[in-house]
């Protein structure tokens, strides 16, 4: 399997043929696939359909499909989006769980360096976004967002990954130009 989780065909032949997988997509995909029509059944009678469900391995996929990724780790991922005018906007996202246990995606997006940014009116401004609040973490003044892992299906990595992820960066990017006149971050 290569990093993009795809299977790696081995031994030469079609392994789409033999199999009946295409092998560029991501492993988990086919597992998940599996594992969801020996779990429900399909294929043997039954007409009860399997709910796909979005692992950490699929918004990792997602992301690197579409965006310039500048590092990751297995639990996080920074990479850069273009924003108007010919600036960019780095963003992070984290798979982190909560005291229950439950998988979540918490997107951040860096507004300037906090000692460099005026406080009060960065909260002004968070308090007219429609996602995200304000925070501060390890001295950078940034917005953050979190969106529940279990609840993104295909559609869902798009309308709740995908949305909030560019309406997060739309705001930090304008923050950041208000609050910095610059393009660090």
């Amino acid at each position: 399997m290569d990093l993009l989780g795809r299977v790696d065909a081995g031994g030469g032949g079609d392994w789409s043929a033999r199999t009946g997988h295409d092998s560029a997509r991501p492993i988990s995909t086919m597992v998940r696939g599996c594992a969801a029509r020996r779990y429900y059944g399909l294929g043997s009678g039954r007409t009860r359909e399997a709910t796909t469900v979005t692992t950490w391995v699929n918004v990792i996929n997602y992301v690197r499909s579409r965006y310039e990724v500048l590092e990751e780790s297995d639990t996080w991922l920074r990479f850069r989006l273009d924003t108007e005018g010919g600036r960019t906007q780095q963003v992070a996202v984290h798979h982190v769980t909560d005291a229950a246990g439950a998988a979540w995606l918490e997107i951040s997006s860096a507004v300037g360096r906090a000692d460099a940014v005026d406080h009060a009116r960065l909260l002004e401004l968070a308090g007219t976004s429609l996602i995200g609040g304000a925070a501060v973490v390890d001295g950078v003044a940034l917005l953050k967002h979190t969106v529940p892992l279990k609840d993104l299906d295909d559609l869902g990595v798009r309308e709740e990954f995908e949305r909030p992820l560019t309406m997060l960066v739309a705001s930090a990017d304008a923050f950041e130009h208000e609050l910095t006149a610059a393009d660090h971050f």
